[in-house]
Parts: structure tokens; sequence; C-alpha cells
């Protein structure tokens, strides 16, 4: 339940505040529980995500699935890093969490393929 209203929570920050708002938000967040971290299973929520994804295709919804994770993650008060990246040739964009410079919401091969811009 935790990851479908965080998912929801994603979208409609993003979706009406923009990235930057977004973005500042997540900081705000992160500020709030850095230091407090708990050792936590995150295999657990991640699993809970791709559960979603089973339902509705991941394809092209990294960024909100990303942020939606981060903020679940806070909750738990899970350490982790939420990263963007860039590629050129062909150009995009790919959002992703990593923990311990390990992508958890990718195969680490997808991730390779981006240079990050921003990481929180």
């Amino acid at each position: 339940m935790v990851a479908i209203i965080d998912q929801l929570w994603a979208f409609a920050v993003i979706r009406w505040g923009g990235l930057a708002g977004a973005v500042a938000k997540l900081e705000h967040r992160i500020q709030q529980t850095r230091g407090l971290e708990c050792p936590d299973d995150i295999g657990r929520l991640v699993g809970a995500y791709r559960l979603i994804d089973l339902i509705l295709s991941a394809e092209k919804r990294c960024l909100v699935r990303s942020f939606a994770l981060a903020r679940s993650l806070t909750r738990y008060r899970v350490g982790f890093n939420l990263v963007i990246g860039v590629r050129t040739g062909p150009f995009g964009a790919h959002c992703w969490i990593q923990k311990d410079q390990i992508s958890v919401t990718d195969h680490r091969d997808k991730a390779r393929e981006y240079v990050p811009v921003l990481v929180l």
C-alpha cells in the first residue's frame, strides 16, 4: 500500500510542482531523516515496486517510480541515492535509485548507459 500511495504522491508532486519542486521536497525529506538510518530490508520495498510494475509498465515511468521509492525509503530511514542521468546518441534521460553505488531499481548495465547529472 505504501508503494501505491508514494507513487501517487510522486506523480502529483512532479506534475504540479515540476522537477525542481519535486527535487526540493525530496531533498528536504532526506535532510529530515539523515543520520537516523535504520537497517531495513530494502529488498522488501523494491519488491513491492516490482509487483506494481507487473500491472503498470515501468517503461517511461522511471522518474515517478524513483521519486516514489525514494519517499518510501526515507519513511523507513533506509540510506540511498536518487540519480538522474543523461546520455547522447540517441539522447535519453533516466532516473534510478542506488544504494552503495549499486542500482536497486534497474539492471546495473542500464544505469551505466547514463552520465549522472544530479545525485541526491
